[in-house]
């Protein structure tokens, strides 16, 4: 039991580990096992580290103490196990146990750098612990001495397989203290008397921290799913990853051998294992140099290298300027790149949780379950302003010129569209026209500049440096309105997301809201979901067509709605020569079908289409995708479903397609109201059929000024005018996700 709640904990399953860990406990005490057993320790420093992982360190101090008395007179335990314990060195330097933790780090340091050598993983995050006790005691010097070696070697590629995940924790508060030191030196220009830049060192680290978000295991099947399409790139990456388990095995052996104190030859195998270790190691490098060379896009995907701000600004273009947020749990820091000029660098005092509230609050009045127009709740334009203040008031010097602004924001930030942001003090007064007319007159972000997303700086990179392809002959196909079951065919009416909100022509209609048979997608109680439970999506195909007739598009032989929108034609039929593909479907997101374990686009199922496929162009499927796309429209695809996690599963379906060589994606962020989103879409691909050298986020930015400004919600049967479109639930949902350009 402890065995299995070691794993969870390992996979970050903390709620089952914390569950086993407790019941394990209850088994000791009914079989009365001794409280002084070396198994009561084990037990205790479990909760420990589980508590560590919830970040609650002042329990988790208590809970080695607990261990630690147990076992006072387990020296051996005691040396071995809790005091190279780095879960409780962390927790005791967090909770300002500062002697308990200089009466540890100095030993551990020394004996991982003799035995394991200063370029091995255990010994830079012993040598990072150093520098968080040298911050305890002021000593900023040593502090920054110490991180500036350890971190290189914590972010290596070689140790990425190694870590679960308390491991990474622990390596992103130990990034996130050496962050804020750099930070404070920077802003006191002290960083140049010890001949760094401290804000460029620090836009490296985090871009270290955004490629550590995901798991080995996971990084491993993106590796294999983007080298199928390729035998000899698919072969060089099955050599990597069986170089990856020897190198972990190598490691384990190593630890093994420096860990067993009695034995005679100790010293020699030490040695032995010491030296097998490098020369995996070394054939490790041998490869990623050959697989660099051959597919260096491939490398670029999997494998980021993260760059300066200095790379980031020479490949900007004029009137650009690249905008980073990085959300940590005690701080968010924010970069402001100009095309030309000074780069501002500014922290501000608004943790991940609190950005995770205050996202939540200004959502409230996007994804609203009311009943009619005048039950939509106002947008909190105050909040709206206070995070503009926040953010990006501080570094608007490096950004006010611009026209264009490209963002890269991580965490809840990935569920709101800047766009919405007021840059000066708004002024909301009653209504003097139509409904949610008083909207048009705030000073919304999105009448300065146009915006574009970016899943990371490497991305951005990559995008830019990306040589130009030859533009593809064929306009358009657009896939929508999949069939998900044989009685939705028969249906006269087929049952879609799109519903009517009640109240005598003053409803609206939603799509977007990822329902099924059996409930919201995104409600807890809902569960044990299968393809065939989802409904239609019917409002799609007439929005489908629409852009199929203004980009002149056949619809016999171009569009494929209903039946025809399955996964088997998808990835048979040539894309590479479609400039504008349209996925309206549902976009899914892991867990929310039984055994789905990556975002996915839901097409016609199986039991319609008489084929082989299981209906769900997961990511995976999208990485092998030949595309040579200006536009993939997600249409109907809320990323910002799953309580948040939508944000962060659609840009991983968004970096798949920009692999598979897409260069901008269009996407909603909320449930979208049919008309609104109706007009946004093919107003877009209207006004670029017009005005041929406007780049995509600015044909989007004139569009959404145009609905802002000029147009209404009127009931269909009457032609009345019922409400503005100025309320940014219609304007703003739909972000440009990838190369905003030409």
């Amino acid at each position: 039991m402890g065995q299995l709640a070691g794993i969870k904990l390992a996979q970050g399953n903390l709620t089952d580990a914390e569950k086993l860990a407790h019941a394990l406990i209850r088994v000791y005490e009914r079989i009365g096992i001794s409280p002084h057993s070396r198994l009561w320790g084990e037990a205790r420093t479990l909760i420990g580290d589980i508590l560590v992982a919830r970040l609650d360190f002042n329990k988790a101090v208590d809970a080695y103490a607990v261990a630690e008395q147990m076992l006072a007179g387990n020296q051996l335990y005691q040396a071995k196990v809790l005091n190279r314990n780095r879960n409780r060195i962390l927790a005791l330097l967090k909770t300002g146990h500062i002697e308990a933790a200089s009466e540890i780090i100095p030993s551990l340091y020394r004996s991982a750098k003799e035995f394991l050598g200063e370029n091995n993983y255990h010994t830079a995050e012993a040598l990072a612990l150093r520098a968080m006790l040298s911050a305890a005691r002021g000593d900023d010097q040593r502090m920054f001495e110490d991180f500036s070696t350890a971190m290189p070697v914590l972010f290596h590629d070689d140790f990425e397989m190694g870590l679960d995940y308390l491991a990474k924790q622990r390596r992103t508060i130990l990034a996130q203290a050496y962050i804020e030191l750099l930070k404070d030196l920077h802003a006191d220009n002290r960083d140049t008397d010890l001949g760094v830049n401290g804000s460029d060192v620090a836009f490296q680290l985090v871009q270290n921290l955004g490629k550590g978000a995901m798991t080995g295991a996971a990084n491993a099947a993106m590796a294999r799913a983007a080298a199928a399409h390729d035998p000899a790139l698919y072969e060089l990456v099955r050599k990597e990853q069986d170089l990856d388990i020897q190198l972990n095995a190598t490691q384990a052996a190593l630890a093994d051998a420096i860990a067993v104190q009695e034995s005679p030859n100790r010293l020699q195998i030490i040695e032995s294992r010491r030296a097998e270790l490098e020369t995996v190691r070394q054939a490790k490098v041998v490869l990623l140099d050959e697989i660099m060379v051959q597919f260096p896009k491939y490398t670029n995907f999997i494998r980021p290298k993260s760059v300066g701000v200095k790379d980031a600004q020479q490949l900007l273009q004029p009137e650009e300027s690249l905008l980073i947020v990085f959300p940590m749990a005690n701080r968010t820091y924010v970069w402001a790149i100009p095309y030309q000029g000074a780069i501002r660098f500014h922290s501000m005092e608004i943790t991940q949780t609190d950005l995770e509230h205050l996202v939540s609050g200004l959502r409230k009045a996007l994804t609203p379950q009311v009943d009619t127009l005048g039950d939509i709740p106002a947008f909190d334009v105050l909040a709206a302003y206070e995070l503009y203040q926040e953010m990006l008031a501080p570094v608007a010097d490096a950004w006010a010129g611009a026209k264009d602004l490209i963002v890269i924001a991580s965490g809840s930030l990935g569920q709101l569209p800047f766009s919405l942001l007021p840059t000066s003090a708004p002024e909301i007064g009653p209504e003097t026209e139509v409904l949610f007319s008083r909207y048009r007159n705030i000073s919304w972000l999105i009448r300065e500049v146009s915006l574009a997303r970016m899943p990371s700086v490497s991305n951005f990179i990559a995008a830019r440096q990306m040589q130009a392809q030859k533009i593809a002959e064929r306009m358009f196909a657009g896939f929508g309105d999949p069939v998900f079951n044989i009685a939705q065919i028969a249906a006269a009416a087929p049952a879609g997301e799109a519903t009517g909100m009640a109240g005598q022509g003053s409803g609206i209609r939603l799509r977007g809201m990822r329902t099924s048979s059996q409930g919201d997608l995104d409600n807890a109680g809902t569960s044990s979901v299968g393809l065939s439970c989802l409904n239609r999506l019917p409002d799609t195909a007439e929005e489908i067509n629409a852009i199929a007739r203004i980009l002149n598009a056949d619809l016999d032989s171009d569009v494929f709605l209903g039946k025809a929108a399955s996964e088997h034609r998808v990835k048979t039929m040539n894309l590479a020569d479609r400039r504008i593909i349209v996925f309206a479907s549902h976009g899914l997101l892991p867990g929310d079908l039984d055994g789905l374990y990556e975002p996915a686009i839901a097409l016609s199922a199986p039991a319609v289409t008489g084929e082989k496929e299981d209906g769900l162009l997961t990511m995976s499927e999208v990485l092998k995708l030949k595309l040579n796309a200006d536009w993939i429209v997600l249409s109907a695809c809320n990323t910002g479903a799953g309580k948040g996690a939508g944000a962060e599963a659609m840009s991983g379906l968004g970096r798949a397609f920009i692999y598979a060589g897409s260069r901008a994606l269009l996407v909603s962020m909320w449930p979208v109201e049919t008309t609104s989103a109706k007009q946004l879409t093919t107003g877009l691909f209207q006004y670029q059929k017009t005005h041929t050298s406007m780049s995509r986020s600015r044909a989007l930015q004139n569009i959404m000024l145009d609905l802002i400004d000029n147009h209404h919600v009127k009931d269909p049967s009457s032609g009345q005018i019922m409400s503005s479109y100025a309320h940014p639930l219609f304007w703003a949902p739909f972000i440009v996700f990838g190369d905003g350009g030409k």
